[in-house]
């Protein structure tokens, strides 16, 4: 009876021990969330700020009071479509190739570090593709929202600025070919690769 016992315990411990491994699929949903936690919660409007700074060179608090004075739809600006499909794609498509890839190189015989480190390459690789036509698409409408809110011409819905973007991200395809989606995909993959295979 008691080698029973011990069997039951040693079964149920590895039922729980399994059960804190994470599967692909979780791993890309926590990610993602995460992420868009974080762009809404001030990260997009810290990255706004940023791009902004870099496209005009006007001091911080000429950017600030710009992109404050347009209330929330300025801290947000950008979010919808491209800044969210761009939050859920960086933290599904990370979070899931890395579990994914880590298992991988674990079956394949690697040690875990050795896994780990790998994965975290291969996942920003993966990521940096993914994200980069997303992230092209989001500059273009970014690029549109600023010359906008300088006209002061940003006060819209969410499904006309859903047809702003969209007619932003055609033209683009339109006048400059559909390999403007990949411009700079090269960079933004080693970048992201490096990133990721560094933490």
């Amino acid at each position: 009876e008691a080698c029973a016992i011990l069997a039951l315990f040693r079964r149920m411990a590895a039922k729980v021990e399994a059960s804190k491994e994470q599967t692909p699929l979780k791993k890309a949903a926590i990610t993602a969330f995460a992420v868009v936690l974080e762009m809404t919660s001030g990260g997009l409007f810290m990255e706004n700020v940023k791009m902004e700074k870099q496209r005009t060179s006007l001091p911080y608090p000429t950017i600030l009071r710009k992109v404050l004075g347009q209330g929330i739809r300025g801290f947000e600006a950008g979010l919808w479509p491209w800044g969210l499909l761009l939050g859920v794609t960086k933290g599904y498509v990370l979070g899931g190739s890395k579990v994914e890839l880590n298992n991988l190189f674990k079956n394949a015989g690697m040690s875990k570090e050795g896994a780990d480190l790998a994965s975290g390459f291969g996942a920003g690789a993966v990521q940096g593709m993914f994200m980069s036509p997303i992230l092209l698409a989001r500059t273009r409408v970014n690029q549109s929202l600023a010359e906008r809110a300088a006209k002061g011409t940003v006060d819209t819905t969410l499904m006309a600025e859903m047809k702003i973007s969209g007619r932003i991200l055609t033209e683009a395809v339109k006048n400059e070919g559909a390999g403007v989606l990949l411009s700079g995909m090269g960079t933004f993959i080693v970048k992201r690769s490096l990133d990721w295979g560094t933490r």
